[in-house]
């Protein structure tokens, strides 16, 4: 599947000789592969006003018309290798991906159309080998797009054991042939979904295809603050086959580490002209958007542990407030009236009833530099009344 735009031009098959499906990936051409050591092939005939054509076979062909051309193998690696080259129907997997048939499956579609000059060919170590081959079109066939694959097995490699399974990878060009007629492309959005893991989101937007040929549609999915700033984008460009859904997955594990509330966003675009693979011309282009999602992202542990450290702070300074508050509330109601006479001061007063003269300002709200003058009515404590003398007996 195509992961990102820089590599949505690239089209490569991989998957199990014995596993049931062939994976259309999108990871380089095959000439890229060959050159990090791989085998594979290529359009050997590119058409030079569609850059699309190195990496798939494209053509538009008529009812009964036919074709040939040739495949490009490659072998960069520094061994003699024996490849086999067949052709496949191309079918959709169940993420709507373009995928291939085994060759051991029977060829109902585009697979029957092409014969192969050869069935194999042997290379040596850093070269190449065109194989040509004939597409003929049947009489009777539909109008729209038809899709098979042509592809390139080593003979004879190791096989890759995992459980009970022997994989052996594979690669292949995808053929796409258009029938002329009452074309049409037309993909929507049919749904965008979130999915929560540990400390990732996993995106899926769904499309559907209600066209008679594919559309390359670059995909696009965000989070957004609630006030506008994108924190993750990821995008690529996929095929939507025609009359097909397809499934397209993004992973964030680079959530937000504020947390908070935060919009999901999904949208697409494609050119609307049939026949069109990955080409853009802004004239044609069609853009969609999803119903946007409002999501909650936790913080991170970390901010988790300030926010806590943070809460018991003020919650503790907000008891120590109340309780200052409180305290000055019941000195007010509770203690009597003292009018200031001449040569008394706070501390003079604070002493005579017994309390702190700079608790007894802030009961009074007397600021600094805490004057007071004669005829200046304030709250002191009440005094209690003295307790009475035990008289001792003396003999």
């Amino acid at each position: 599947m195509y992961s990102r735009l820089a590599k949505c031009h690239k089209w490569t098959l991989r998957t199990a000789a014995i596993v049931a499906t062939l994976m259309v990936s999108a990871a380089v051409s095959p000439v890229v592969l060959a050159e990090q050591g791989d085998v594979g092939g290529r359009p050997a005939n590119p058409d030079k006003n569609n850059s699309r054509s190195s990496d798939i076979f494209i053509y538009d062909l008529k009812p009964g018309g036919a074709r040939t051309d040739g495949a490009l193998v490659v072998n960069n690696t520094d061994k003699t290798k024996t490849v086999a080259i067949y052709a496949t129907d191309g079918i959709a997997s169940n993420t709507g991906a373009m995928t291939c048939r085994q060759q051991v499956e029977p060829r109902e579609a585009v697979g029957s159309w092409i014969t192969l000059d050869k069935a194999e060919v042997t290379l040596k170590p850093r070269s190449r080998q065109v194989v040509g081959f004939t597409i003929n079109v049947p009489a009777k066939v539909d109008v729209g797009e038809h899709n098979g694959c042509i592809v390139y097995q080593v003979k004879d490699q190791e096989a890759v054991t995992q459980g009970n399974l022997r994989i052996q990878t594979r690669s292949a060009t995808r053929v796409a042939i258009t029938v002329p007629g009452k074309l049409h492309k037309n993909v929507d959005i049919t749904s965008l979904e979130f999915t929560r893991k540990d400390s990732s989101h996993n995106y899926e937007l769904t499309l559907k295809n209600t066209g008679n040929v594919s559309a390359d549609t670059i995909t696009t999915i965000t989070l957004d603050g609630l006030f506008g700033r994108n924190y993750f984008k990821n995008f690529g460009q996929y095929p939507a086959l025609p009359g097909e859904s397809l499934y397209i997955n993004y992973t964030n594990d680079k959530l937000p580490v504020w947390g908070g509330f935060y919009w999901i966003n999904g949208s697409i675009k494609y050119d609307t002209r049939p026949g069109t693979f990955g080409v853009l011309d802004k004239n044609h282009i069609t853009s969609k958007t999803a119903d946007r999602k409002l999501v909650f992202v936790m913080p991170h542990v970390y901010i988790l542990i300030g926010w806590f450290i943070l809460l018991v702070a003020l919650l503790t300074l907000s008891f120590i407030a109340y309780y200052r508050h409180k305290r000055r509330e019941d000195a007010l109601r509770n203690w009597s009236n003292h009018t200031i006479k001449l040569g008394e001061t706070l501390r003079s007063i604070a002493a005579k009833q017994d309390v702190d003269w700079k608790y007894l300002a802030k009961v009074n709200d007397i600021k600094p530099p805490y004057d007071i003058k004669s005829g200046d009515k304030i709250k002191v404590p009440k005094k209690l009344p003295a307790s009475p003398r035990k008289k001792v007996k003396i003999q």
